[in-house]
């Protein structure tokens, strides 16, 4: 038995189908399934009850748990080792949101390449809750994220303070505004009084969401009862529908400089983009590790270079209109 045969018992086990973990492990679905029967037959006991799927047995839960304490020494071996050699080499397993993969890995990932191109780069993305039990279980090296750990195994680095900024097209803000619109636009700039727009319809993320629950949080202290025209758990989807004037919805500053091309002067449906400035509605931006899997020197490279890219990202919104110098106009 091999460390490869661990790692793909664990992904069978992780997505419950032959099929599926064929396709992710990048083999047979014949060869997979005679490795399955080969462990079943190594241990004399059955590991998986395939009735409906291919879900563990008590005997697969006990494998499964110590599998993965195995591939997680075996990694922590091999960081060591990179590092004793002064080499930047090695792999390196990232967790992060769908939507900031989208936006931020495209122009991280090429340049991080290009410096370390002896590094093999394994990026999986998920709900904070998933990609909290990759790190702790040592599926993943690093998490990036909001703040939100309650795990006293995971650690934090900071990697740089999020906005919640208010989205709302013009059309829509003359709604609540009027004939004052124009007028009141540069008071704006420094941010929005979301009373101003409590009349409004708003576009929500799900409610396991920190943006959410910035939000939720924001409404309660403002004594508003918003609303709620939608719910979603994609912010993505809720963001485009706050573009074509559907409601207002919430999205982080560090993720409008990917947005660029919604923020043109388009009449009635000019999309703006405002700074809630009131307290709590700050997000820290972390890199989270296990604290007995400190992080590699590979590691702590990425990390420096996506805390870079994301002060490079606010400076060129402030540079283009959202942020401290000129939040409020169109992009």
């Amino acid at each position: 038995m091999n460390l490869r045969i661990l790692a793909n018992f664990l992904a069978v086990a992780e997505e419950q189908s032959i099929t599926r973990a064929a396709e992710r492990m990048y083999i047979s679905q014949q060869s997979l399934s005679e490795q399955m029967a080969r462990l079943e037959s190594h241990y004399g006991i059955e590991l998986f009850s395939r009735s409906r799927g291919m879900k563990l047995t008590y005997a697969g839960q006990c494998l499964a748990e110590k599998a993965a304490q195995i591939l997680s020494l075996d990694k922590q071996l091999r960081t060591i080792y990179d590092d004793l050699r002064n080499d930047f080499r090695g792999e390196l397993s990232l967790a992060m949101s769908a939507t900031r993969a989208r936006h931020h890995m495209p122009i991280l990932l090429p340049k991080f390449k290009e410096k370390y191109p002896g590094v093999d780069f394994h990026l999986r993305s998920g709900s904070s809750a998933k990609m909290e039990r990759l790190v702790l279980s040592g599926a993943a090296d690093i998490r990036i994220g909001y703040e939100s750990s309650t795990f006293i195994e995971i650690n934090d680095i900071f990697l740089a303070q999020d906005r919640l900024c208010a989205v709302v097209t013009r059309r829509l803000l003359r709604k609540a505004l009027g004939d004052k619109l124009d007028g009141m636009l540069p008071s704006l700039r420094g941010g929005v009084d979301i009373k101003l727009l409590a009349e409004l319809p708003f576009l929500l993320v799900t409610i396991d969401n920190h943006i959410r629950r910035k939000a939720d949080n924001l409404f309660y202290q403002l004594g508003i009862k918003p609303q709620v025209m939608l719910e979603n758990d994609d912010i993505e989807t809720v963001f485009l529908l706050a573009a074509r004037s559907i409601g207002v919805s919430f999205y982080p500053e560090t993720l409008i400089a990917a947005r660029k091309d919604i923020f043109v002067p388009n009449g009635e449906d000019t999309v703006y983009v405002f700074p809630i400035e009131y307290p709590g509605c700050n997000l820290q931006l972390v890199a989270s590790y296990h604290r007995e899997r400190p992080p590699s020197r590979i590691a702590l490279a990425l990390i420096e270079m996506l805390r870079e890219l994301l002060v490079d990202l606010k400076e060129s919104l402030a540079a283009t209109g959202v942020g401290e110098s000129g939040a409020g106009e169109p992009l």
